[in-house]
C-alpha cells in the first residue's frame, strides 16, 4: 500500500454509512461519500458481528504480565508480612507461579491496587522494645529485629 493511501474516517461518518446501508448499496455508499467500498464493507461487517461501527479494545496499551491472581497473591503476602521487601515478593512470585518480573513490576502492581512506599516516621523509631539477654540489647522497631548491641557490663 502506497504511504499517504489510508486516512481515518471519523466514527460520526461510520454511523452515516450504516444508515445509508439500509437504503442503498455499498457501490452507491462509495460514489456518494468517496469512502473506497472495501472500506465501507468492513464499516458495515464491523456493525453486523458488534452493533457499533469501531472497534476499540477492552484494555489500551500492552497487556500486564501479572495476572488479578499474581496481584491478588502479592497483596497476601504485603498483608501477611507488611515490611516484605520488592525483592523478597520477587522471588515468592517466582517460586510459587514461575514468573520472573522486575521489582518496579511488583511495585507498580501493588500501587495500583493503593499500597504505597513503606515510610518510617519519627515516632515510629522511638517506639521500641528493649530486651536485656548477657549483656545484649536486643532493639526490636515494629516487632521485628532490627538491631542488637552488645553493652560491656
Amino acid at each position: 500500500m502506497a504511504p499517504g493511501n489510508r486516512r481515518h474516517i471519523p466514527e460520526e461518518q461510520k454511523q452515516l454509512v450504516v444508515i445509508m446501508a439500509h437504503t442503498m448499496a455499498p457501490k452507491d455508499i462509495a460514489a456518494a461519500t468517496g469512502i473506497h467500498r472495501r472500506t465501507i464493507n468492513r464499516i458495515l461487517e464491523t456493525w453486523r458481528e458488534t452493533g457499533k461501527c469501531v472497534r476499540r479494545p477492552l484494555e489500551l496499551g500492552r497487556p500486564r504480565i501479572l495476572t488479578t491472581f499474581d496481584v491478588s497473591f502479592l497483596e497476601g503476602l504485603v498483608l501477611r508480612t507488611p515490611d516484605i521487601y520488592t525483592f523478597e515478593l520477587q522471588q515468592a512470585l517466582f517460586v510459587h507461579t514461575g514468573l520472573n518480573v522486575d521489582k518496579d513490576t511488583l511495585r507498580n502492581a501493588l500501587i495500583r491496587r493503593g499500597y504505597t512506599r513503606k515510610t518510617v516516621s519519627g515516632q515510629f523509631v522511638y517506639i521500641y522494645m528493649i530486651s536485656h539477654c548477657d549483656g545484649d540489647i536486643s532493639l526490636s522497631i515494629g516487632g521485628h529485629l532490627r538491631e542488637t548491641k552488645h553493652i560491656p557490663s
